[in-house]
């Protein structure tokens, strides 16, 4: 994502690419100045409204092409690795295709994906799977840039569970004058200022299907997305530990003092509602957070912030690196032997779960 102003923000714009010892980072693109807006709420106690249930989700692929997709694409047996890969094999890069292999990775852990995936680079067939999976609005497949962009996104193996978000989101470039994910729309757009600098684009592509992918499977909104979807950036890309408080609480703060307007209210959001699959990449991305940031107990990460986070100026960029880092040794140290926070205590009565909701959708 790219914010007005961020230009310098280390950590709040997926444009500036993560340092990296075996490269220089890239510079920034030129021209007119894009954003990323990732906002939405919904869900249910159950986690059923506007995140595909294992039965739905499946079709995800075809919803996008209309009623008679969605009938075709009705369930009629297990998709197998076999015949996704005799597809790739072949050199089949059709709508029919591209809906088999959404069949086959959405019910699919992180775990299995990769799997898959290993499979295929294995059998240098990562350039066909893209074209395979890969459309616009329009059903183009992706040209060179963008191809390039997905294939270094894909080629770390680190990001293969987005292999589903491939096969069943668009992605649209163009005179945008923004980098978003739009939930409504279940599409990618991307301003045409994004191509050109293969690195500069993977990271983008790296952290707006982070949001594809938690729409799709329960993720919150506001600034915990946000911040999990640049830590997304930082896991494919670099092999060292990260801060998510700063990425989270950054966030939250980069939108109260930088944006124009300022936005006080901007959420902190959380992931209660995650399901298993988003729940396990959460995991693999906060194994290696440096601040133990408490994203699984909303309550315990709402008081920190408060705390230690809140009173910071996200405007001054020469202090601010400094700043986080102390407030975040605050943290820590407050927490005497329990570094490591404990997740939220969770109801165990069905209706202590209902009420749990409505209190969460009136910020009681």
């Amino acid at each position: 994502m790219r914010i007005p102003g961020s230009g310098d923000a280390p950590r709040i714009s997926s444009l500036r690419p993560p340092e990296r010892k075996d490269r220089a980072p890239a510079s920034q693109p030129s021209g007119r100045v894009v954003r990323d807006s990732f906002e939405r709420s919904r869900t249910t106690p159950f986690g059923a409204t506007a995140t595909l249930g294992k039965g739905g989700a499946a079709m995800r692929a075809a919803i996008l092409k209309g009623p008679s997709a969605v009938m075709a694409a009705a369930p009629r047996g297990q998709v197998t690795e076999a015949q996704v890969m005799e597809a790739l094999r072949s050199g089949r890069t059709d709508d029919a295709t591209r809906q088999m292999i959404a069949e086959y990775f959405v019910p699919l852990g992180m775990e299995a994906s990769h799997e898959t995936m290993e499979s295929i680079r294995q059998e240098g067939l990562l350039g066909v799977f893209i074209q395979a999976t890969v459309r616009d609005d329009a059903g183009s497949p992706p040209g060179p840039e963008l191809t390039a962009g997905l294939t270094r996104v894909l080629e770390t193996g680190r990001l293969d569970v987005y292999a589903e978000t491939l096969a069943s989101t668009p992605i649209n470039v163009g005179d945008y004058g923004v980098l978003e994910y739009r939930p409504g729309e279940n599409a990618v757009v991307l301003d045409e200022s994004a191509l050109g600098d293969t690195q500069n684009l993977a990271n983008i592509l790296a952290h707006e299907l982070f949001h594809a992918f938690a729409d799709a499977h329960g993720g919150g909104h506001g600034a915990i997305n946000e911040g999990f979807g640049i830590a997304a950036r930082e896991y494919a890309f670099t092999d060292g530990q990260y801060s998510l408080a700063e990425m989270v609480y950054g966030t939250k703060n980069f939108y109260r003092d930088r944006m124009d307007p300022p936005q006080p209210d901007y959420p902190l959001g959380d992931m209660r509602d995650a399901d298993p699959e988003l729940q396990a990449f959460l995991e693999a991305l906060g194994a290696r957070d440096s601040s133990l940031l408490a994203w699984q107990n909303p309550p315990q990460m709402e008081r920190e912030y408060d705390e230690y986070f809140a009173p910071l100026d996200r405007s001054d960029e020469n202090a601010w690196p400094a700043a986080v880092e102390e407030a975040t040794q605050r943290m820590l140290e407050a927490r005497g032997e329990n570094r490591v926070p404990e997740p939220e205590p969770q109801p165990t009565n069905p209706l202590e779960a209902i009420i749990d909701w409505f209190k969460r959708l009136l910020g009681l």
